[in-house]
C-alpha cells in the first residue's frame, strides 16, 4: 500500500475490498480524497466519498474498507 507525507497528514491509497481493522488511539478526522471508503463499527457502518468526512473518537474499535478501485484518504 503506497503511503506519502502531505504537509501534517498521511496519505493512504486503497484498493477495492481492502480491509484493515485498528482501534483508535486518539481523535482522528479522514478526509476522503478520491473514491470511497467505509467505516464499520459493532454497531453501524458509515460510507465517505470523495470530498467526505468521517470524525472518530477515541477508543473506537473499527475496520475500514475501501469502497471503489484507489481509494484515497487524508488522516
Amino acid at each position: 500500500m503506497p503511503v506519502d507525507v502531505v504537509e501534517r497528514g498521511l496519505l493512504s491509497q486503497q484498493e477495492k475490498g481492502e480491509k484493515h481493522e485498528w482501534v483508535v488511539t486518539y481523535d482522528e478526522v479522514l478526509v476522503v480524497t478520491k473514491g470511497a471508503l467505509t467505516i464499520r463499527t459493532a454497531d453501524s457502518a458509515k460510507t465517505a466519498k470523495a470530498g467526505g468526512f468521517i470524525f472518530l473518537t477515541k477508543g473506537t474499535a473499527l475496520a475500514y474498507e475501501a469502497g471503489e478501485d484507489e481509494t484515497e484518504v487524508v488522516m
